[in-house]
């Protein structure tokens, strides 16, 4: 029976794709209704230099961070755009908002009720401090938080907050580095704020924790475990050049010695240098994600993608032991890391001064359904300063990216994939097993009120054909656009495959829940 499901399930692929025009809107491509064809274009003040943050509201706005000016003061710049990439007039004034600040923001997160955390470093006047606001949904600074709405500390000399998460509790984990006198002393620093601001004194000493791995310890992630215990990833110095490193603290910020090898993951990706740029936790996984020097050329870097089990050991079902390594033919950097639903992982930004993101299996491997090879490049048109900073996935699979383009900031919006919803919001099915005919026989599947499914097989032989068509036409048209439009069934006892029509017609296909490919309906 498995062997006749897979040939019903090759058949139906193959010649429902007969059907579909070549012009579909296949994930990786730009999507042409966001923006302007695809990409939307801001101002926050600074030019290039503005190294954007970027986070998706509930409600499907994007807001995004950066170096901002006005008139002559220096600070941080929001602006809130709509779902469709234009700007959003009721946020601030005229959609942005300007908060001063001496000092640049290197990451965001968002409060449950809606308020805005910012984290990143602040000059004192002689080096840098560890920095964090809080604002209100509009933009503004939250008094509630520390009484100004800012809360600077200074740790060991000069410091600087690359991430931060917040906790299930509310508490605020801030991840960066802090040195004295060289650079290459620098150790990694974690602090815990409560709700308020305050230092969690039940976290470390005082709320603050000092790891120091190697020389050059750079921290670039953090995520909190269900459990509590807190995930640091980032890079670090062994020998010659710097290497990939993760370490685990427990809830109180004590260092977990069960993690890896002694409580360090350590791995070398490349020949030279290694740089780590993000961290995150699927189910049993922990994924980082950075790019590597191959050797040969001063700026000749890769992307790279890794892959542990909780315990902090390489997992040897992704690439090669844990690790892939991608040349996409150009100088390669990573710049964020997303994990799809699905078990995907997205890897965004730049190559050949162009925006770029890669989409992995959940092997390791190049997603043959996503762009060229797995390989989607947006050429935002600002020559070799395009410098993707940022990336965010939406409810439906979509991907935006944003970064610093020419002379301002921009934000790409690419086609993906719709996630499977929950079964109790899937369409059932009827399986009919006709009588046979003179020389065939047929099953017809009826996906919903109007659609059916039907299946020639010709005696004990292969399967000749199959279709799916609307009673009384040949398209693939969606029906009873308030059910979802989706339809799932089973293919013998092994396989169930699900189509999801989008809203524009596309069709998605995966099976046993993990996405195949996308291909537009005709109309």
């Amino acid at each position: 029976m498995k062997t006749f499901a897979t040939l019903l399930l090759l058949t139906i692929l193959l010649f429902t794709c007969a059907f579909l025009p070549l012009a579909a809107q296949m994930a990786g491509m730009p999507d042409a209704y966001f923006g302007e064809k695809g990409t939307t274009w801001i101002d926050l003040g600074e030019g290039p230099d503005a190294d954007p943050v970027m986070k998706l509201l509930e409600d499907g706005k994007i807001l995004l961070v950066g170096a901002g000016q006005e008139d002559t003061v220096k600070g941080i710049a929001l602006v809130r755009l709509l779902p469709n990439g234009l700007r959003d007039k009721s946020f601030g004034e005229a959609g942005k908002s300007f908060v001063p600040l001496k000092g640049k923001v290197a990451d965001m997160a968002l409060q449950r009720d809606g308020k805005i955390v910012l984290a990143g470093r602040e000059f004192n006047g002689k080096n840098d401090d560890f920095v964090a606001l809080r604002l209100d949904a509009s933009g503004k600074l939250d008094a509630t938080f520390n009484a100004t709405g800012q809360k600077r500390l200074a740790l060991e000399g000069t410091e600087e907050v690359q991430s931060l998460c917040i906790q299930d509790d509310g508490r605020i984990v801030l991840v960066g580095h802090t040195y004295t006198g060289s650079w290459a002393d620098r150790n990694f620093a974690v602090v815990r704020l409560n709700p308020d601001g305050s230092e969690d004194a039940t976290f470390g000493k005082q709320g603050r924790k000092i790891v120091d791995i190697s020389r050059y310890d750079y921290a670039s992630g953090v995520c909190v475990q269900p459990d509590g215990r807190i995930v640091v990833a980032g890079h670090s110095r062994s020998g010659t050049f710097n290497e990939f490193v993760a370490f685990r603290l427990d809830a109180n910020g004590k260092e977990d010695l069960n993690f890896a090898s002694q409580g360090v993951f350590r791995k070398h990706a490349g020949k030279e240098h290694d740089h780590c740029v993000g961290l995150a936790i699927s189910g049993s996984r922990i994924f980082l994600a950075g790019h590597t020097k191959t050797g040969g050329a001063s700026h000749n870097f890769d992307f790279v993608a890794m892959a542990l089990h909780l315990n902090g050991q390489p997992d040897s079902s992704f690439g090669s032991q844990g690790l892939k390594i991608i040349d996409t033919g150009g100088v390669d950097y990573a710049a964020d890391l997303l994990v799809q639903p699905d078990g995907r992982l997205l890897v965004a930004g730049s190559s050949g001064g162009k925006f770029a993101v890669i989409r992995f299996t959940g092997q390791g491997k190049p997603d043959p359904g996503f762009g060229n090879g797995g390989i989607a490049f947006l050429d935002m048109k600002g020559g070799r300063t395009d410098f993707a900073s940022c990336a965010e996935l939406q409810s439906d699979g979509k991907i935006l990216v944003g970064g610093s383009a020419g002379s301002g900031v921009a934000i790409a919006r690419l086609e993906g994939n719709p996630y499977l919803p929950g079964q109790e919001s899937v369409l059932a099915f009827d399986w009919k097993r006709p009588v046979s005919q003179v020389r065939e026989t047929y099953m017809r599947m009826n996906l919903a009120p109007g659609f059916f499914l039907q299946v020639w097989v010709p005696g004990s032989e292969l399967i000749a054909a199959g279709t799916l068509t609307r009673v009384g036409g040949k398209s693939f048209i969606p029906v009873q656009a308030a059910i979802q439009r989706h339809a799932y069934f089973a293919l013998g006892s092994d396989f169930k495959m699900t189509l999801i029509w989008d809203m524009r017609g596309g069709i998605h296909y995966y099976v046993n829940g993990v996405y195949l490919k996308t291909e537009a309906s005709a109309r």
